[in-house]
Parts: structure tokens; sequence; C-alpha cells
């Protein structure tokens, strides 16, 4: 039996079809060496592609990495969004599933990789174009801080809360730190279902006052949901450490008063924790504040209806993939 191919419904489905000729492929690889400024590789085979793939168009190390491992991510997800398609009734555009390739790489490199490494400076066009990090002033991406006070396994995923208890997983994003800064947050049950999630642009401010605001945020709605019993995670280290130190003095006044906020809320409730976690625990809540820093404006999205179409698509899609771990 013979099958038309799962994307553009035309040509026989055969391995070179699939990840090489058809248009939706081709088009996620356009975007890939558009993204490394280079000229697209016409492979028409798995072993044509890895014999023309050649030596890494850049001298970051980071970026080496990405370049050998990037192909990998692509193939795969073109073979679960063929697969998503027959099974699922999934529709996502190429848009969307190069938009998830890029998510799943950042993962990959920020676990794996050293962020801090000297970036040569005719790479910046690459990392802004892998969303990689903001291409600062100077040569470098920002250290993320080391406290040595909570020492994280990267190895691992979303996990669920026990029965009866609220957790939420919140971030903020802030583009030039300062700049244009939003909030994004999931609140999930124990059965992985999504009780609430939001993504709202904020105006111009800075990463951590972002980072602290989105927690105060959510502890709000949480209440305000009847929930009784709420862990928070967040991937600033710094913020959850100085909700649970209440440590005050040594910050400036506006994440001061944020805290005092924030811990003012916790008396109405039975029982609440803030853990720091990486990023790539934090997908989810990492995805909807980048969203909401990004559309500058009136973004003000408090439910995933409110979300556009290709949004709810990317996030359906980690919740999904969040249940299954």
């Amino acid at each position: 039996m013979r099958f038309s191919g799962t994307f553009c419904m035309h040509n026989e489905e055969c391995v070179s079809h699939l990840f090489f000729l058809c248009p939706f492929s081709r088009e996620i690889w356009h975007r890939w060496w558009e993204a490394w400024c280079q000229g697209c590789i016409h492979a028409t085979s798995l072993i044509d592609f890895w014999e023309s793939l050649g030596r890494p168009p850049a001298k970051t190390s980071f970026l080496q990495a990405a370049w050998l491992v990037g192909p990998i991510f692509i193939l795969w997800n073109l073979w679960l969004e063929r697969n998503h398609r027959i099974f699922c009734g999934s529709k996502l555009g190429s848009s969307q599933v190069w938009k998830l390739i890029l998510n799943r790489l950042q993962e990959m490199i920020y676990a794996k990789c050293d962020m801090s490494t000297y970036i040569d400076p005719g790479d910046q066009a690459i990392v802004r174009n892998l969303n990689l990090g903001d291409s600062c002033k100077g040569c470098s991406l920002r250290k993320r801080p080391s406290h040595g006070k909570q020492r994280v396994s990267r190895d691992g995923r979303w996990s669920p809360p026990p029965m009866g208890i609220l957790k939420i997983n919140t971030d903020g994003s802030s583009r030039g730190n300062p700049g244009h800064a939003g909030i994004g947050a999931i609140g999930r049950s124990d059965d992985g279902g999504a009780v609430f999630l939001l993504s709202v642009y904020k105006g111009q401010h800075s990463n951590n006052l972002m980072e602290a605001l989105a927690i105060k945020v959510v502890i709000e709605r949480g209440c305000s949901l009847g929930w009784r019993k709420i862990i928070c995670e967040s991937d600033s280290q710094i913020v959850v450490d100085m909700l649970n130190n209440q440590k005050l003095e040594d910050v400036s006044w506006q994440l001061a008063s944020l805290a005092r906020q924030t811990l003012s809320l916790c008396r109405y409730l039975d029982s609440v924790s803030f853990h720091y976690i990486p990023r790539e625990w934090n997908r989810v809540a990492d995805c909807l504040a980048k969203w909401a820093s990004e559309n500058v404006g009136r973004w003000d999205i408090n439910s995933r209806d409110e979300l556009p179409f290709e949004y709810c698509e990317i996030i359906d899609q980690m919740l999904l993939e969040d249940k299954s771990m």
C-alpha cells in the first residue's frame, strides 16, 4: 500500500520526501539555513545531508554544538509532527513547528553548554536568529548567578504536585534588562491539567522585577480561585532566595515591596513553598513570559482561549509532553 505525503498530501511518502523534498520540510530547512546566514543544502537523503553539512560556520563553542545537534532536532520534530497528524489530528504549521524546534534547541544548549562563554563578534546575528540569548554590548552572554545553595540536576522535566495542591510555574522576561518586559505563568493540578495561564506585557522594567511580580500575581490568582495549598516554581534563584530567606535589606525598594506583598498574601494559605528550578524545567512559563515581552502594547492574556491560535498549539504540545513524562 502506498501513502500520500502527510504534510503536502500530494506525493508518495518516503524518507527523502518526508524530511527533505516536501514543501513543508523545505520551509523548515530554509529557516534553519537562513538563521545561520548560509545557503541551503539541497539534500535528497540522510546520507547526502550529513556528507554536505561541513564544519560549523561559527567560532562560538555553544553555536558549534547547535550546528551539529540542530539538524537532529529538525528531523525529530518533523517525525513527531508527522505522527501527531496521523494519530492525534495535529495541524501545526511550519512556523509553529519551527518555534518548537527553537525552544527545544534552546533547552538543550542552556542545559549542556556554558552560556557565559565568549561570543565571537561575527556570531552575534546567529545568536539572535536562534533565540539563544540577547546580543549585548559585550561579547558574552550574561552568566546566570550561582549561589551554591541549591544544587539542582538539569536533567528533568515538570513534575505534577500532590493531590489537592496547585503547582504554579512563573517567569519574567525583559528584552534589554531593563527593556520591554512581561510576565508568564501557568498553574496546574495533580493530573497535569492547566488551571490557569497568563501572559501579560508590563512596560519597561528589569528582569528581576518581572520575576518577582510574576510570583506575586500568581499567588493572588491562586487565592482568588480558592486554592489553599500552593507550590510555586521559578527559574530565578535570586527571587526564590529572597522570598525564602525574607532578607530584604540588600534589594531594591521595588523588589522589597513586591516581596512584602507576596509574603502578606501567603498568610491566607494553608501552605505555600517557593522553589528554584532550571529554565528547561520551566519552559511553558518561559514561553509565555517571552511572548509577553515580544508583543509590545496591549498583550494581556489571562486564559488559553485568549491566546492566538498558533500560540495555543505550542502550549498544548508542551503540556501534552509534560504530562507524558
